[in-house]
């Protein structure tokens, strides 16, 4: 039994894509570990291919007892695989095996949820990028100190503006991809998840995108 890594696009808040991207996984030999992700990376063992289903469970009924509801799970054939953050992971060979949960409402409360996280992410690289410089310019301009890097300042907050431009326009169409695939009540399919799929990248591109601009400004006006 080999160890293989492997970049996931999806974050446990993109339920039915991360699930329909671990069964593929699975139809290749892959098999998600009990050391589950780091980061987003996930740490599968090799095995022969056979058909997986996986449930990726954030946001359970509270019962009075919480050890019963996992109880339940196992009771109906799920097998708990590995945690990563607030959710767990479930899996099993039954392809009658029911349904963890088939609430849709228990969906919406993971897309809320990774709407939460994404606003205050936007708010925060909002404050550390383009809401910062456009205080420092300001500042410069109403004090009259302009420095000799104000040109360069000014190229770096159009350059910083367009990338947060570009994150929420991704944002949003990401939140219509998700919103239309729960409306209608269909699983997700392989063009589907890669469209998906490709929308995460980009966001994740982006925000390393801002970040690394904010590096490197500081490095050249420490020069």
């Amino acid at each position: 039994m080999k160890i293989k890594w492997k970049y996931c696009p999806f974050s446990i808040h993109d339920t039915d894509y991360l699930q329909f991207w671990l069964e593929d996984c699975s139809k290749q030999g892959l098999f998600l570990s009990g050391s589950g992700f780091v980061g987003p990376f996930a740490r599968f063992y090799t095995a022969s291919p056979k058909a997986m289903r996986y449930r990726v469970i954030s946001a359970l009924p509270k019962t009075s007892d919480d050890n019963q509801m996992v109880q339940m799970i196992h009771d109906s054939g799920w097998k708990s695989i590995c945690s990563v953050g607030t959710a767990d992971i479930y899996a099993t060979t039954n392809s009658t095996a029911p349904e963890p949960h088939s609430d849709p409402d228990i969906e919406r409360i993971d897309l809320k949820r990774m709407a939460v996280r994404k606003i205050i992410g936007l708010l925060l690289l909002f404050l550390i990028g383009p809401g910062s410089h456009i205080l420092q310019l300001n500042s410069s301009i109403m004090t009259g100190s302009v420095s000799s890097y104000y040109l360069f300042d000014i190229s770096c907050f159009i350059l910083l503006l367009l990338a947060y431009i570009i994150l929420i326009a991704l944002t949003v169409y990401g939140w219509y991809i998700q919103n239309k695939h729960l409306t209608e009540y269909a699983e997700p399919n392989y063009e589907e998840t890669k469209k998906y799929g490709r929308n995460k990248n980009s966001f994740r591109f982006m925000v390393c995108t801002i970040i690394v601009i904010l590096i490197v400004q500081s490095i050249i006006r420490a020069l």
